[in-house]
């Protein structure tokens, strides 16, 4: 009788995948997927077992991380539950027993399961590697976390988890070469999953002892993430312990000390052997008692010897590792630096390049929202979208920018999004970063912002917006039934990578409209329960320059709700953003809605726009325009002959000139944005507005 259950197993080369596979049956799994690296040898390990249908392997082509591989293999599951095993780990009759337990009972959702390493090996130094390994994982660390409410970090070289959790928490992060275990631990932890430690769940571990691989990359990437992420990598407790980390680095420091005190004629040369000596025999003694036990004479003998060499690898690699993270991190600053002084300069010299891109990526949506300027072309038959080789090469051409704001249809729709995000924070570095949602897609919503604040490892500000236009009933009446409280489950599901992520904030746009006026401003005070960094309050505006006037009752709850706003941001009542310029931030929303109001009520001329200068828009099928309300287009990046400089062509330039001249003005929220900031009359206002607080 099947189980319920698919075996995963990662695999990149390692010698040990055929017997892991064949234990793996004696589980009798309702599939075993192998996500590995192709090779010669997967081939034939594959062609042996041929005859079993529920095998099956990936056979990728390219490397991928661990992670990767097991968010792969999860791709093809459908089972209840999932175990996860490495590649050289052999279950066996205790694992088997338990594993037929556990299963019996039922594999509780909103939780993980643990084991720990058996006390077989292969070698000597594999032996005492895995007795180290044991103590290290098990329940006296594992109490110790719970007690002090701190991450426990299970062994991921097998666990078992039900697939409906594993996608509650988001599965691996792919980006991560070793670490991603813990990375994983933490956030399920942070997302209120349950730990559960049975020692009974023992299984082999097949690898042989590597001192490089086990004690000094290990320490190098685990002090490396601690300083590029120490938001999540420093909330566990480092599951060693202070005698066996005594243990390690007593000898090592000593040896270090007396020899320059050898060198500086402090210590003579039968002191430094004698002082060295004791510190020698010290940390054999300090190797915890539990460990000690568990070796046999042969095994305490090379422990004697072994472990002060241990030390000396697991302090050469946390030493690198820490110089390492924090040159990455100076490294990351400079190129921030450059980037501002390179945005700096197109905003003075002005030649056309942007510093702000709103990108539209989709048309499909699956609302028809009453006020939306694209609802006409929702339904056409081909949706138009271009693909990452295409999207890879434009945004090379784009430079540094300030802002890149995703647009759609529903960016969410697009599976591929968080690697269209690669591609722009590759190529663009954006210092803000913003994705508008309908809030339907929770599950896509939650997996893709997680991989984006992966990718940038948490350093860089994303903003999801998410639309709301009134309560549930007028919500509702706006943009389709249910749509209210689609927004309310995403939102709530994805504020728990706050927790994690401080880079992540979280707006509200609300669109002020004929139909639902009569709700503003009152509807800002319910808004403001949720808790978002930013309201963004919009006026309705057509898609052209060319049409009627808003009815000035829109325009005055449009005012009085821009102005109930600016009092909660007074006042302190809003989040503040984490990240640098938010202050800015505040008073440019302030004057934007100034703007927009005088050319909405007075058809008023206010400041020169910098749309086409600036800041332009590319539309899903490639089109360049200057804004969302010129008709106008300077080329098309979905040609593979598109000009490099299209900023610079002819028809750029005839834009930007006719802009000037006409004097330009509507209310795209996009373009005022950036003519409040670099407007030259806006200038003083803002330095002015800074200055007397006013928001």
């Amino acid at each position: 009788m099947k189980k319920d259950i698919t075996v995963i197993i990662p695999d990149y080369k390692s010698p040990f995948l055929k017997t892991v596979i064949k234990n793996s049956l004696l589980i009798n799994p309702d599939k075993i997927i192998v996500s590995n690296f192709k090779t010669r040898q997967t081939e034939q390990i594959e062609n042996e077992f041929n005859d079993y249908k529920n095998i099956e392997f990936l056979n990728f082509n390219e490397r991928k991380n661990p992670g990767d591989y097991r968010n792969e293999g999860v791709k093809k599951t459908f089972t209840k539950n999932i175990l996860f095993l490495d590649s050289d780990i052999r279950v066996n009759s205790n694992s088997i027993n338990f594993l037929k337990q556990l299963l019996e009972k039922g594999v509780e959702d909103n939780k993980i399961y643990w084991g720990i390493y058996s006390k077989f090996s292969q070698g000597i130094f594999s032996r005492i590697q895995n007795k180290i390994l044991r103590y290290r994982f098990s329940n006296k660390f594992f109490k110790e976390s719970l007690d002090k409410n701190r991450p426990y970090c299970g062994q991921s070289s097998h666990f078992i988890i039900s697939r409906k959790t594993f996608n509650k928490v988001g599965g691996f992060n792919p980006y991560l070469r070793i670490r991603e275990d813990n990375d994983f631990c933490i956030r399920s932890s942070i997302l209120g999953v349950q730990h559960i430690l049975d020692e009974r769940f023992e299984a082999d571990h097949l690898k042989y002892f590597d001192l490089y691989s086990d004690y000094f990359q290990k320490p190098f990437h685990a002090t490396k993430v601690k300083v590029l992420e120490p938001n999540i990598f420093n909330k566990p407790n480092s599951q060693i312990g202070l005698s066996l980390l005594l243990s390690w680095v007593i000898f090592p420091f000593s040896l270090l000390a007396t020899l320059t005190l050898f060198f500086l004629n402090y210590v003579d040369l039968s002191n430094f052997f004698i002082i060295n000596f004791i510190f020698f025999i010290l940390s054999y003694l300090f190797v915890p008692k539990k460990i000690r036990d568990d070796l046999n004479f042969s095994e305490k003998i090379s422990l004697f010897f072994v472990s002060p060499i241990i030390g000396f690898y697991f302090l050469a690699g946390g030493i690198f590792g820490l110089i390492f993270g924090l040159f990455l991190e100076i490294k990351r600053g400079a190129v921030s630096l450059m980037d501002y002084l390179k945005i700096l300069f197109k905003v003075i010299v002005r030649n056309g390049n942007p510093i702000q891109i709103v990108n539209f990526i989709t048309s499909r949506c699956n609302l028809r929202c009453h006020h939306c300027f694209y609802k006409n072309t929702l339904d056409k038959k081909d949706p138009g979208e271009m693909n990452l080789s295409i999207i890879n090469e434009y945004t090379k051409n784009f430079g540094s920018v300030l802002w890149y704001a995703l647009g759609g249809g529903e960016p969410f729709i697009r599976s591929d999004l968080y690697k269209l995000y690669e591609k722009v924070e590759t190529n663009c570095r954006p210092k803000v970063f913003t994705i508008p949602t309908n809030g339907w897609y929770k599950d896509k919503i939650f997996l893709s912002t997680l991989r984006m604040l992966q990718f940038s490892k948490g350093k860089k500000p994303i903003i999801i917006q998410y639309s709301l236009d009134g309560n549930k009933e007028m919500h509702d009446q706006i943009r389709g039934k249910n749509s209210h409280e689609k927004v309310l489950e995403s939102l709530e599901t994805l504020k728990n990578l706050q927790k994690i992520y401080k880079s992540l904030h979280f707006s509200v746009i609300t669109v002020v409209t004929d139909e639902n006026r009569h709700i503003y401003p009152e509807l800002i005070d319910d808004l403001l329960k949720f808790e978002t960094n930013q309201i963004n309050i919009n006026l309705f505006r057509y898609g052209t320059l060319d049409h009627p006037p808003l009815p000035s009752e829109t325009i005055h709850k449009y005012k009085e709700a821009v102005e109930r706003y600016e009092s909660f941001i007074k006042n302190r009542k809003m989040k503040r953003y984490s990240f640098l310029g938010a202050k800015l931030m505040r008073l440019k929303e302030a004057l934007q809605k100034d703007l927009i109001y005088e050319v909405a009520k007075n058809d008023k001329f206010v400041t020169p726009c910098t749309a086409g200068t600036l800041s332009y828009v590319v539309w899903e099928d490639g089109r360049v325009n200057a804004c969302e309300i010129l008709p106008e287009t300077i080329g098309n990046v979905n040609n593979p002959i598109f000009p490099k400089n299209i900023f610079k062509s002819p028809k750029a330039k005839e834009l930007r000139n006719k802009i000037k001249e006409t004097k330009c003005k509507c209310t795209y929220e996009c373009a005022m944005s950036t003519n409040t900031f670099f407007s030259w009359n806006m200038t003083k206002k803002l330095i002015w507005s800074y200055m007397t607080n006013r928001v």
